[in-house]
């Protein structure tokens, strides 16, 4: 216990996980602090996640069982004598040994791929296309420097599974993932389902799944080989740039480009290359061989979508498009961690590169501390052929751009066509391949959101995010612990309401005790008084960008809710302003169609990323959501009319005799009878005690993106063009964090919320490219005072 300030107690946080029997509380506070025991309803009704899309494929929708939700939870590292065929006194010893060599490995003969790769179509069209000096060399010379080209790039990129590494690393990671994790969950209903699959759709399976840590290359493998299932290739991105593992990941699957045909963000861009890497991920799919891609990016960016993994979900689907493969069995992926084994994003680089010395102090940091739970998660499979059958993804093809949908409003005009598709992101910024016809690459892009969207949606929710974001976005200033745990329990009630689940389970004073452990860096605890432990976050840029990570998954939770919040913030803000009263109270009635309108605007300004929706949802279902969500949590309550039947009044009423003569071509007035001023609803925000700090806490969610996106609009006012996109970015990033340190808000200033507010407003019309990735203002944009409306309509959503 040290002693700091004005004689408070600050407690340091100790490195094993706190129960009431080991936390240093002074004076004897546990009976104080915890005069009661409350018991969170987890583990009694608990959602199944992960169920396919009903829309994109209802064939696969239909095939789920339901009695495999009837299946626990398995905790794949505890291994006792029971988890072997054996008993006895020695085997306890060597029970994990006995594991690990008694699974199953799958074979694979894999001698004679590489003339079966050199022998496909799509290699022979390359090796019969010639060389530049064609005119001056014979063609068997030709095809003879070809073939060795293309045999040597096969070479750097074939990968093998060997059973002996397999089983050694395996008996490694579980004797590693014991000493460092409490537990790693998985549903043995959600594996039962993966086991089916193959048979189920009689094809390959391809893993896609979201990117929380550099351990996920090795996590799902395990996690696989542990239950009996075939252990997949995995395509490895561009953090793995290290020579030192790289002959290890090789047998253990992982698929690696060389790096004379990537480019800096590990993307190939080499054709030769790129049609041999086609056909020998066709051929391991074809024989029946499983691939794991990673779809977000590292770390620091997760969240937001991979051009890696993107690219290496493009080669799939080539296959798959060019009748190589008839079928793939899709499994989204999700992983949940209460700590993330890796520091090094708060290093706050561009790109995490895996180096053999970040691996080492990777390795130092996690035997340092305890990390707490893993939560793993599949999806319900799904077939590519169906999704692709129902071209539901080009329901948005024919959107508007974003700037002919926002730039009336921020130039303070009124639209008519907000309630319009906004263009997807797959269709504006297309996958490398650009030679694949349009609805290829929809089909790629739409196809990577929806199983993101699905990966988040099933994803755990774990202790370290409820808390982060309780102390970030509702008691940033600081709490006493007793508030703490019941806004824990309340936060955690929402959640699974909205059929969300926890990785996590226990009671509630030992969740939030060991949370507060896990985040030992982030926060601090001052003995107030005897019986008052005061808990606060740590006002430092490290603490408070960890804090703005391990809180990113409720955002997923409440984002349609957030929103809302975020467009009745700015009625309201408009409606002062009209009002010039700086006593302006805020019970007034709010217009159903002003705050659709309202929602609109700040749907269109995000980006896909945050909003996490599937192609097959369009845009005024969401809006609808938003204002039906903030009644039934009671933010808002409806006002009516004074008529004399009410709006709820279903009661049918009599047709008019001009309604029942109508010639049968007259379709002006076929509603004649139908009210409209009854059936429009008007709001007010509600009187009750706890509605104004729910919506504060709705509106703080996003936050740190729409004060991201005001900082650059504020930044722009001293534009000096043109310049290169990645120099601006660099130069908005510096200016974020200098505006950070005098507001302390360093949850907005991260260079992953700078290049998204560049790119939502290159796509608002605000830069136009004068070269290959420079650009300058455009003409709306170059009057200072546009420059100042937009920052003041981004700043309307800001509370």
């Amino acid at each position: 216990m040290n002693f700091e300030g004005d004689g408070d107690a600050v407690h340091q946080l100790p490195s094993k996980p706190l129960s009431k029997k080991n936390i240093f509380l002074p004076f004897n506070m546990t009976a104080a602090l915890f005069p009661e025991k409350i018991t969170p309803f987890v583990g009694a009704c608990r959602p199944f996640m992960g169920r396919c899309c009903e829309v994109c494929t209802p064939d696969s929708w239909g095939l789920f069982e339901t009695k495999v939700q009837s299946l626990r939870f398995h905790n794949i590292i505890h291994v006792t004598e029971n988890s072997t065929r054996y008993r006895g006194w020695l085997v306890r010893r060597v029970c994990h040994l006995l594991f690990v060599w008694g699974l199953k490995v799958h074979p694979y003969n894999s001698e004679n791929i590489t003339e079966c790769v050199l022998n496909t179509a799509r290699v022979r069209n390359v090796l019969s296309s010639g060389g530049p000096n064609s005119e001056n060399c014979s063609i068997s010379k030709i095809l003879s420097s070809q073939r060795e080209a293309v045999a040597k790039i096969l070479t750097r990129i074939k990968s093998s599974i060997l059973p002996l590494i397999l089983r050694l690393v395996s008996f490694t990671l579980l004797k590693v993932f014991r000493c460092v994790f409490l537990n790693i969950q998985v549903h043995l209903g959600q594996v039962e389902m993966v086991r089916r699959a193959p048979q189920m759709y009689k094809s390959s399976v391809v893993y896609l799944s979201i990117h929380k840590s550099c351990l996920d290359y090795l996590l799902l493998p395990f996690v696989l080989f542990c239950n009996g299932l075939r252990v997949p290739y995995f395509a490895a991105g561009g953090d793995l740039r290290t020579s030192t593992f790289r002959f290890i990941l090789q047998k253990l699957g992982g698929i690696f480009l060389p790096q004379r045909c990537t480019d800096s963000a590990g993307r190939c861009i080499d054709p030769i290359t790129r049609t041999v890497l086609t056909s020998y991920v066709e051929k391991l799919l074809q024989d029946g061989q499983h691939l794991h891609i990673l779809l977000e990016n590292p770390v620091e960016d997760s969240g937001y979508h991979s051009s890696v993994g993107i690219d290496w979900l493009a080669v799939v689907s080539n296959s798959f498009i060019s009748g190589g493969l008839p079928d793939i069995a899709v499994v989204p992926v999700s992983i949940s961690y209460s700590s993330t084994v890796d520091k090094l994003h708060q290093k706050h680089k561009e790109r995490c590169s895996v180096s053999f010395w970040a691996v080492c102090c990777t390795l130092f940091e996690i035997f340092r501390h305890d990390l707490g739970c893993v939560r793993l998660d599949f999806g319900q499979p799904f077939s590519l052929k169906e999704y692709a059958k129902n071209k539901k993804f080009c329901l948005q093809h024919g959107g508007r751009p974003v700037e002919e949908l926002l730039l009336p409003a921020v130039l303070g005009k009124r639209s008519e066509i907000v309630d319009c598709e906004k263009t997807p992101w797959w269709i504006q910024n297309c996958v490398s391949n650009l030679d694949a016809p349009d609805e290829d690459r929809c089909l790629v892009g739409s196809l990577s959101q929806h199983i993101l969207t699905t990966a988040v949606s099933c994803c755990a929710i774990m202790p370290t995010a409820l808390l982060s974001c309780l102390l970030l976005y509702r008691h940033k200033q600081g709490v006493f612990l007793p508030r703490l745990m019941k806004d824990f329990s309340w936060l955690l009630e929402e959640v699974l309401f909205r059929n969300f689940d926890v990785g996590f389970s226990g009671r509630l004073q030992d969740i939030v005790l060991h949370t507060l452990s896990l985040l030992r860096d982030c926060v601090m605890l001052c003995c107030a008084s005897p019986n008052d432990l005061f808990v606060f976050p740590k006002n430092s840029r490290e603490a408070m960008i960890d804090l703005a990570l391990y809180s990113r998954p409720v955002l997923s939770v409440f984002i349609c809710e957030a929103v809302g919040a975020c467009a009745v913030n700015s009625v309201l803000m408009e409606m002062k302003d009209c009002a010039m009263n700086p006593e302006f109270d805020f019970d007034v009635v709010i217009s159903e169609e002003e705050l659709n309108r309202k929602i609109f605007q700040l749907f269109h300004l995000l980006p896909y990323d945050i909003l996490l929706l599937t192609p097959c949802h369009i845009s005024y279902c969401f809006c609808w959501d938003a204002v039906d969500k903030l009644v039934q949590v009671g933010i808002l309550t409806m006002e009516e009319f004074d008529h004399a039947r009410h709006a709820c009044d279903t009661k049918r009423t009599r047709i008019s005799e001009e309604l029942l003569w109508k010639p049968t071509d007259d379709f002006m007035d076929s509603d004649s009878d139908y009210d409209d001023d009854l059936h429009k609803r008007l709001f007010k925000l509600s009187s009750s005690s706890s509605s104004p700090d729910y919506y504060y806490f709705l509106c703080s969610l996003l936050r740190p993106v729409l004060k991201a996106y005001a900082e650059a609009a504020t930044f722009l006012l001293d534009f000096n063009g043109p310049v290169k996109e990645l120099a601006y970015i660099e130069d908005l990033y510096q200016y974020l964090l200098r505006k950070a340190s005098e507001t302390a808000f360093y949850e907005c200033a991260t260079r992953t919320l700078a290049t998204s507010a560049v790119q939502t407003f290159k796509e608002l019309g605000v830069f136009q490219e004068c070269a290959s990735s420079v650009f300058q203002l455009s003409s709306t944009f170059d009057s200072i005072e546009n420059r100042r409306k937009l920052h003041h309509f981004i700043q309307q959503f800001i509370i």
